[in-house]
């Protein structure tokens, strides 16, 4: 029988500071050399803390976490930087791929109904919105320049 881990000790923090505890809870994990994160209900009712969750995906993976991810109650969304991202599907999920933080480019994808071979995504475009899943196990691309937002929609067309 596997051992549960020792949870952390509790750290308070006041309500008025200049993190959000999203990224507070971010630098803790960094701290305790998680290698995984996942933000519950990180889409929410406010696009400023939603915009800023997306920023966090992005510091856990600078910070050497190696899967990040927002689950919000109808999509689960990742960052993929440069290597091979690969991802768990149903067939017929909409799958949208994004560059964030400047331009991305993608060498190959697998897995999903547009997939171009050698395609850059460029910053300020919405070239990577809804493309499909084509099969039930996974998709996968492989990240040559930049990171990639991956935003895999739960509901199948």
């Amino acid at each position: 029988m596997e051992e549960t881990p020792e949870p952390a000790p509790l750290r308070e923090f006041p309500s008025e500071k200049n993190e959000t505890d999203g990224e507070l809870a971010v630098d803790r994990a960094l701290e305790l050399g998680a290698t995984d994160v996942v933000f519950y209900g990180g889409g929410g009712k406010r696009e400023d803390h939603f915009l800023g969750n997306l920023h966090l995906l992005y510091k856990a993976k600078l910070g050497g976490i190696v899967e990040a991810v927002i689950k919000t109650n109808g999509a689960q969304i990742s960052l993929c930087g440069k290597g091979e991202c690969g991802f768990v599907c149903k067939k017929g999920q909409t799958v949208s791929l994004l560059p964030f933080g400047g331009d991305a480019h993608i060498m190959e994808i697998w897995g999903l109904k547009y997939a171009p071979d050698d395609v850059w995504l460029r910053y300020g475009s919405t070239r990577g919105i809804s493309n499909l899943t084509t099969d039930d196990e996974e998709f996968s691309f492989w990240v040559n320049k930049g990171y990639v937002l991956v935003i895999i929609n739960e509901e199948v067309v």
